[in-house]
């Protein structure tokens, strides 16, 4: 990810916000171009309808399209056979975590894609063959492959640097086909690489024109947001996500494939560096990212690898398939070796038919699949981390309560506020109405017109994935499941929850746009780490907050800090009770006996802005009257 600052060139201080960033902005790029081309949004503006969104998915589905194809040139070529070419692209296929993310995640499918065609052009590049084609065609695929990979995640530059050393060291030394050939082919890549560094530059300057930020960029990818993840959670992970036949199958061949394997004394040619190149896709990145412990929210951070292990599985495989048709034809075989190699290809078909018969029950929902293995185990699953299913409890949605998208518990309570869960944007927006949020996983299916007096409810509507508790103030509304294996799952669910208020520390607190006192804020507010302060969004904005120390039974006063350029009306548990006009300081608001209309022993205050403008609220402070603690 580059942070916002990077790519407009701004510092400390300007109209930016800290935790803002492009994501995968190469791919984001292309898919902004394609709905500009066919026109569903303007240049440098982003588009939230549904023509948009469904561009973006084929967008990214087509991406993955090309890195299928890519796998069954890898296999064809490496393997020697178009047969089992079309077997590597089918293994890549079967596995739901390709297919899962081939129309949702616009980052690592594009980079798994473009490093797929680097070490496809590297693999086509060292040949011996006489072909006039390799060459540009060779070019063009190394190019536009760097430029996708690096372009979306900097951080893989190291493995793709290693692809282009290696394929340099073999021509310079080994120089396949003669000197000529060798020179004109390392021409070649030295071209491709240039130009790959070239087009970024030219695409964001002031991120990839910046040599040491690129170098450093794979220690930061590594270390985001200071998170790491225990050494084993990959492995767990490929046993967790992998179709549980095709991975017993395939590592059954490798072992077979190493403890059969003849010692020789390794030189550098041209078979050899084409399995490294190979090799290096599959195991070097994510090999280092393993050992060092580098965050990991999923195995689809290491989708880049997926092609070649699919390539790299079906040679052991068909090492393993053809010892055994070799044994069969032996004429004292016995019946056992006659059956062997039949027993072998129809469990390798069953491996490939199995998960794609799950696949079509989880439809579209692939992402959201689980192996045979935690399905036996009745281990609990995040099914819908995309949130993809959410589109079928539309329906069941109410034009007048509040939504949130994948609510966070309460700990102590064990029920939910009004906040989602930490999802890597500003704490400050973390209470968000779902229905008009423009991350909103709603918004391409189902508009809302949210009126700027609508009242604070005293229950919440709450969109979350089916593997999370129910808390013991919500209700189950609707559900969306799926058929996984031999188990039902429950992909999302929708409920309506109580309002609960968090007890406020003290008789103050400070308002941040770095998160401090975010836990009270319920809706309509945004910050700017460049200002103190939180600001309206949409000039309506909600915040509560218990008082557990303080009777109902007496009056209260609340200070509120306020820089506002427009009229605001301040409403205290849907009571408007002050007009506030234009100016900065401290607005005090008288509020009568009887409060915690909304939830018992506690307050809700609404600002609302009279016009478009700023309303800056810095910090909020309860004065109690004589008498006022219970």
């Amino acid at each position: 990810m580059v942070p916002a600052q990077r790519r407009s060139g701004r510092r400390p201080g300007g109209e930016w916000v800290d935790d803002s960033f492009v994501y995968g902005p190469v791919a984001t790029l292309l898919l902004h171009l394609a709905n500009v081309v066919l026109g569903n949004e303007s240049w440098g503006t982003v588009g939230t309808g549904a023509d948009s969104y469904a561009v973006r998915h084929l967008g990214v589905a087509t991406m993955a399209c090309v890195g299928v194809l890519a796998t069954a040139t890898l296999g064809r070529v490496l393997l020697r056979s178009w047969r089992w070419g079309v077997v590597c692209a089918a293994a890549l296929v079967v596995v739901p975590l390709w297919t899962g993310m081939a129309m949702v995640n616009v980052k690592d499918t594009p980079v798994a894609v473009g490093y797929t065609l680097v070490t496809l052009a590297l693999v086509l590049l060292v040949g011996e063959g006489p072909a006039r084609w390799r060459l540009p065609v060779a070019g063009l695929l190394a190019w536009s492959g760097g430029v996708l990979a690096v372009g979306v995640r900097p951080g893989i530059w190291p493995g793709i640097a290693a692809a282009y050393g290696l394929v340099a060291l073999l021509l310079l030394l080994r120089r396949p086909g003669g000197p000529g050939p060798a020179m004109a082919r390392l021409a070649v890549a030295t071209a491709a690489g240039v130009a790959t560094l070239v087009a970024l530059a030219l695409v964001y300057p002031s991120v990839f024109a910046d040599p040491a930020w690129v170098l450093r960029s794979v220690f930061s990818s590594a270390n985001y947001r200071g998170e790491s993840t225990p050494r084993h959670t990959a492995p767990v992970q490929v046993f967790s996500v992998v179709p549980t036949l095709l991975l017993l199958l395939s590592l059954t061949a490798w072992v077979r494939a190493a403890r059969r394997a003849r010692p020789r004394s390794w030189r550098l040619d041209v078979t050899s560096t084409r399995w490294l190149l190979l090799g290096a896709q599959a195991l070097l990145i994510a090999s280092l990212a393993i050992a060092k412990g580098s965050q990991l929210h999923g195995l689809r951070q290491m989708l880049f690898a997926m092609p070649a292990v699919a390539v790299l599985a079906v040679w052991a495989l068909s090492r393993w398939i053809a010892a055994a048709q070799a044994r069969r034809e032996e004429p004292d075989a016995p019946v056992a070796a006659r059956w062997g190699a039949r027993v072998l290809v129809a469990a390798v078909a069953l491996a490939l038919l199995t998960p794609t018969a799950v696949q079509a029950r989880l439809f579209p929902y692939s992402y959201g699949y689980a192996s045979a293995f935690v399905d036996l185990s009745g281990a609990v699953t995040s099914n819908d981390y995309w949130r993809g299913s959410y589109r079928e409890l539309a329906p069941s949605l109410t034009d007048d309560e509040f939504l949130v998208c994948s609510g966070e518990m309460i700990a102590a309570e064990r029920t939910y506020a009004r906040l989602t869960r930490d999802g890597g944007r500003s704490p400050v927006e973390r209470s968000r109405d779902c229905r008009t949020d423009y991350l909103s996983p709603f918004g391409p299916f189902r508009s809302f017109d949210v009126p700027l007096d609508e009242p604070v409810g005293t229950t919440f509507l709450m969109a979350s994935s089916g593997s999370t508790e129910a808390g013991r103030l919500c209700t189950d509304l609707d559900e969306v499941t799926r058929h996984r294996h031999l188990r039902v799952h429950r992909m999302s669910v929708l409920r309506r929850c109580q309002l609960v208020l968090l007890d406020l520390p003290g008789e103050r607190t400070e308002l941040t746009p770095e998160g401090v006192g975010s836990e009270f804020l319920m809706g309509g507010w945004t910050g700017n780490p460049a200002h103190p302060g939180v600001v309206l969004l949409d000039r309506r904005g909600d915040l509560g907050f218990a008082l557990p120390e303080l009777s109902d039974e007496r009056p209260l006063t609340v200070s509120l800090t306020l820089d506002n350029d427009v009229p605001v009306e301040v409403a205290v548990d849907n009571e408007a009770v002050l007009e506030v006009e234009p100016g900065t300081g401290v607005r005090r608001v008288a509020v009568p006996a009887g409060w915690g209309g909304v939830v018992e022993g506690g307050l809700v205050i609404t600002l609302r802005a009279a016009a478009a403008g700023e309303v800056r609220l810095r910090e909020v402070q309860v004065d109690e009257t004589s008498g006022g603690r219970r």
